[in-house]
């Protein structure tokens, strides 16, 4: 370019070059206030999102508590009438009423009723595990391996 007009464009530009670069600026801090904003929105919706999810397990947690307990005082009260009918079973049989078939069955439902309420007790416990889980009670540990 000539020398003149090169004179005569930084004359024109020179005294509005304040207010460009504030301009320029001013549009790049607009931009970055919209990137933040828009950045702040997503990391809103993702603990949202976590705290619904947490929320839920925690919930699911304590309803399969309270179904475990119900579910442990029931087999409780089952396997104490398993036994009683054992004992009921017996007698009969030693006055001769009974068979020993019938204490038979009597023994199988006793032993079947403690299966079954060692069962609810498992329940009862991997039930606990799992509220722990959800409430940050209990943290998972990574196996450690030994050398």
């Amino acid at each position: 370019m000539h020398p003149e007009v090169l004179a005569r464009l930084y004359r024109r530009i020179l005294p509005r070059l304040p207010i460009l670069v504030a301009l320029a600026f001013g549009l790049y801090s607009l931009a970055l206030l919209a990137y933040t904003v828009n950045s702040w929105r997503y990391m809103k919706q993702d603990a949202d999102r976590f705290l619904v999810a947490d929320s839920t397990r925690r919930d699911s947690a304590l309803g399969d508590l309270a179904d475990a307990d119900k579910l442990v005082a029931s087999q409780s009260t089952n396997r104490e009438r398993a036994a009683l009918g054992l004992k009921l079973a017996e007698a009969g049989f030693r006055e001769g009423v009974n068979t020993e078939v019938e204490v038979f069955d009597a023994r199988q439902a006793l032993s079947r009723s403690q299966a079954l309420h060692y069962q609810a007790v498992f329940a009862h416990l991997m039930a606990r595990l799992s509220l722990e889980r959800a409430t940050g009670a209990l943290a998972l540990q990574p196996k450690e391996s030994n050398p």
